[in-house]
């Protein structure tokens, strides 16, 4: 089995930090490629000894910064549109594949797709829960206010889905159980981060 434990770097709100990501993004995806161009995947430790066109399934998991799809945040048009004009010190890019908060800019939507592709990788929470649910789904939540009522927080009853455990196809009747910790607009299970654990 080969493990990937990865924070990824958070696209940011300016054209270098945009361009700082899709750097990783380029440099994850070559990685993919090299895998998979290595031969087929194999679950069994003594084919995979046994040839060298077989290789380890990958388990990718982590912080990974990104809505796989637009359906994995609660307001996308907030994320997208709105918080421009309430967090106004952030330009609004002149094209829409780079417009929106972090996690839910397109263009990075679709190279994250793409690993996907290439890697031949299965989204292990979405495997086991294909259905949306606003109460579970969020892994982050934004952080709460220092001071006075959770309510008042900019990120109140809003979330994305940008932690992960990705897994080869190879391995998808192996997959069990996929939560997360987090609960509701209340951010129960959050410890006090804007992100919750995930299992």
């Amino acid at each position: 089995l080969e493990i990937w434990s990865t924070y990824v770097p958070n696209s940011g709100w300016t054209t270098h930090s945009h361009s700082r990501r899709e750097t990783w993004d380029k440099r994850v995806l070559e990685a993919l490629k090299t895998r998979t161009a290595t031969g087929m995947e194999s679950i069994s430790s003594r084919n995979s000894s046994s040839s060298s066109s077989t290789h380890p399934p990958l388990v990718w998991a982590g912080d990974l910064n990104v809505c796989r799809e637009d359906r994995d945040a609660s307001h996308i048009r907030f994320f997208r549109e709105t918080i421009y004009s309430i967090q106004r010190h952030h330009q609004k890019p002149a094209t829409y594949r780079n417009t929106g908060q972090p996690g839910v800019i397109p263009h990075e939507q679709e190279r994250f797709r793409e690993m996907l592709r290439v890697g031949n990788l299965l989204d292990a929470y979405r495997v086991l829960h294909p259905k949306v649910d606003r109460f579970k789904d969020f892994t982050w939540r934004g952080s709460p206010p220092a001071i006075g009522s959770l309510k008042r927080a900019l990120y109140y009853d809003k979330g994305m889905r940008i932690d992960y455990t990705l897994v080869s196809s190879a391995m998808k009747e192996m997959i069990l159980r996929a939560e997360t910790c987090g609960r509701g607009k209340d951010r129960e299970g959050f410890l006090g981060s804007d992100h919750c654990p995930i299992i």
